[in-house]
């Protein structure tokens, strides 16, 4: 994944990481650390690494991203670095809920829309910093997330020195908007190379994106009507009880309908995103 190479290297860099994007692809992809590199700065790599791809394989798996998922992931990211496991509160139920929201509605919102939905639930991680000043580490991861989630391409923060900048001014006047404009400013502007580097926009942001699971509920549907939920769960290796809640959502988006009775019926896809 080249694109998240320059993800978690952007991200580690401000939190003092030292490492260039290649040599966070090499460790990555080949294991091979950087001789001069801290181990702590190369760990901290290996574990938002693996932070990000339980935070995408949750988003593939259309279960709810909960606040004890977003703790878990948290621990992930955070798991080298000197900072108290953070309990749980408000702060977490509120973040839930922005991502809640915005996957089920994911159908209906622009892609303004959706890009803002994750740039809200960064500041608001920011704001309560619930992890202290490693708080925006976890706000750009689930940023991330959420943007993979609702089918965007996850962007890296390239201008560290003005996204700290701005952020900053954000959270000492409360005002959400400042951060939120600037991301999207930011993720509408074009891409210029970081140093050491060729690095377009594709290559920075794009993530090796499956289809969802949704996506894939309404394409076997489609060809395969009068399959069971059991099925479904069968096929894509999920539990029951997700593929129960994904048609549920399907079906109030008006892009599924079942017809007939629950056993004998069978599915009807209205529209296919």
């Amino acid at each position: 994944m080249a694109a998240l190479d320059a993800i978690i290297a952007a991200s580690a860099e401000l939190e003092g990481a030292t490492l260039t994007r290649q040599e966070v692809s090499r460790l990555l992809r080949d294991g091979v650390s950087t001789f001069g590199k801290t181990m702590q700065e190369q760990q901290l790599c290996l574990d938002l690494a693996e932070a990000y791809r339980r935070g995408c394989a949750l988003a593939d798996s259309g279960d709810n991203i909960s606040p004890y998922r977003l703790r878990e992931l948290a621990s992930t990211a955070l798991r080298s670095l000197d900072v108290p496991e953070y309990p749980g509160g408000p702060c977490l139920q509120e973040a839930a809920g922005i991502i809640r929201e915005a996957r089920l509605h994911v159908n209906t919102l622009s892609a303004d829309e959706s890009a803002k939905a994750a740039f809200r639930l960064h500041f608001l991680l920011s704001k309560e910093h619930p992890w202290g000043e490693r708080s925006n580490l976890v706000g750009r991861l689930m940023m991330n997330v959420l943007q993979y989630a609702l089918g965007q391409e996850p962007m890296a923060v390239e201008d560290g020195a003005e996204y700290s900048r701005v952020l900053g001014v954000a959270l000492s006047q409360d005002i959400e908007e400042i951060f939120v404009n600037h991301m999207l400013e930011r993720l509408h502007s074009p891409r210029r190379p970081r140093p050491g580097g060729d690095v377009s926009r594709k290559k920075v942001v794009a993530f090796e994106r499956k289809a969802t699971t949704r996506e894939t509920i309404l394409s076997m549907l489609s060809a395969h009507p009068y399959m069971s939920a059991a099925d479904i769960a069968a096929a894509l290796d999920i539990t029951p009880k997700g593929v129960e809640k994904q048609l549920r959502i399907l079906k109030a988006d008006g892009l599924l309908r079942r017809i007939g009775p629950d056993k004998g019926g069978h599915w009807e896809v209205t529209r296919q995103d």
